[in-house]
């Protein structure tokens, strides 16, 4: 079973990569690299797939944003302070943050909603947009190429001594919990 979804990734993986990097991505670009590191990915191809992905995310939210204004801001109501702090920063340094945006976790998709209800420049939102999806691919494919065995090795420790993953989301869940039943009260 095991090895039947393997090669099944396997053969998809490009596109799978395309189509995890819409959404988010450094999961499957950390992924790819390893793959390529061991030869089951070309490393220039995981690079464009990763790359294009990133783009055609930030695009979408841009054109939502952009070209359906009022959805936008429906939803990001909930974040109206955040969403006025980010606008004033949008008008103030938009190329630095169409950028870095993708940097930022969690800015991934309310900084492209907001720069399209901006009407920030679509043409200088893309090509920034690309150097900077460009970057991000380049940045975890090459650690994770460069990182490969050490990855592999990390992964075959864990499925040898399965008892510490499982103590481990032990814990992160009753952090979250904890977390959860503290601050719902405050609410």
């Amino acid at each position: 079973m095991s090895e039947t979804f393997l090669s099944l990734i396997l053969e998809y993986s490009y596109l799978i990569l395309f189509v995890w990097c819409i959404f988010e991505g450094e999961v499957a670009l950390i992924a790819s690299g390893v793959f390529s590191h061991t030869g089951q990915m070309y490393y220039l191809f995981a690079l464009i797939a990763g790359t294009l992905g990133g783009m055609a995310g930030d695009i979408f939210w841009y054109s939502t944003g952009r070209f359906n204004k009022k959805y936008a801001l429906k939803i990001l109501k909930s974040h109206r302070r955040e969403v006025a702090l980010a606008r004033i920063q949008v008008y103030r340094y938009g190329a630095y943050i169409v950028f870095i945006q993708r940097f930022i976790y969690g800015a991934r998709l309310v900084v492209p909603l907001l720069i399209g209800a901006s009407r920030y420049n679509f043409r200088r939102f893309v090509v920034i947009n690309f150097f900077s999806s460009f970057l991000w691919a380049l940045l975890y494919l090459t650690i994770a190429y460069f990182l490969g065995d050490s990855i592999i090795a990390f992964f075959h420790y864990l499925k040898s001594h399965f008892y510490w993953v499982l103590l481990f989301l032990g814990i992160l869940s009753l952090l979250a919990i904890l977390y959860l039943k503290r601050y719902s009260k405050k609410n």
